[in-house]
């Protein structure tokens, strides 16, 4: 009798498991559907514009040797923005110029220097006069998060040109949006088709038919939007899912009540 009642709590862990599964399964998908929704946002909301891992640092400056001359060391380097003239490095408490950053615009007038000597015959000719220079700077997060990849030791100095072309050939928006999207495409297919297998072990009935009809969809594209509205199908179809869990979960205690 022992072995019978026994026999009866292992089938219903088993029937649980299943369900348990199941919502796992269709759980899994969402975040890829989600992350490519984003992927596909990130590029078209910056379709056709300059992006860069650059923002903008504007001085106001009386004093050019004590600012911008007194250890800081400027070079000439192709960029993705042309011929610039850089900041290799900055050993000057005083100076707000940043390490990685090239001069954009002086007094307000984008600059067409063509070497360092230029440059500093530039911002030596306006005297003791006060004047403006821009600057574009590395973003702290995206140096952060290329100093982390490239294992750059702490106090190392960052290598600048490296840091630009990784920007440019790998997160740009649209270069994201075409090296991840096939992978995570990859990966929803994947986990949709595991699902799809767990499902076919469903008795047949509304409840399978709507679970296959879901994985159908979530294997189709979507905007943000859509996903908003349809994550109320999935929410409705777990929801039935984790009622069966619960249900099977006090039967599973009655039964164990029941052999003590």
């Amino acid at each position: 009798m022992a072995v019978s009642e026994n026999e009866d709590v292992n089938a219903l862990l088993e029937q649980r498991a299943f369900w348990t599964e199941l919502k796992g399964k269709i759980n899994k998908i969402l975040p890829h559907v989600d992350t490519i929704i984003r992927l596909q946002t990130e590029f078209d909301a910056n379709k056709d514009k300059e992006v860069s891992p650059y923002k903008t640092l504007l001085l106001e400056l009386t004093d050019v040797e004590e600012e911008l001359l007194i250890g800081v060391e400027y070079v000439m380097r192709e960029s993705h923005f042309g011929n610039k003239v850089f900041v290799n490095s900055v050993d000057n408490a005083v100076s707000d110029v940043k390490a990685g950053g090239w001069v954009c615009a002086i007094d307000d007038e984008e600059t067409d220097i063509q070497s360092v000597e230029e440059f500093k015959n530039k911002i030596n000719s306006f005297g003791d006069d006060e004047f403006s220079i821009e600057f574009k700077v590395p973003m702290d997060w995206w140096e952060k998060k290329f100093r982390k990849v490239k294992k750059t030791p702490e106090g190392e100095p960052t290598d600048y040109a490296a840091f630009e072309e990784w920007y440019f050939r790998l997160h740009t928006p649209e270069k994201k949006f075409n090296r991840l999207t096939p992978k995570k495409k990859a990966k929803r297919d994947e986990a949709i088709k595991e699902c799809t297998i767990v499902t076919e072990n469903l008795a047949e009935g509304d409840l399978k038919v709507e679970v296959t009809e879901m994985l159908e969809r979530l294997g189709a594209p979507f905007t943000r939007e859509e996903l908003g509205e349809y994550n109320f199908v999935v929410k409705r179809i777990t929801g039935q899912v984790q009622k069966k869990e619960r249900e099977l979960l006090a039967e599973i205690k009655l039964a164990k009540k029941a052999n003590n």
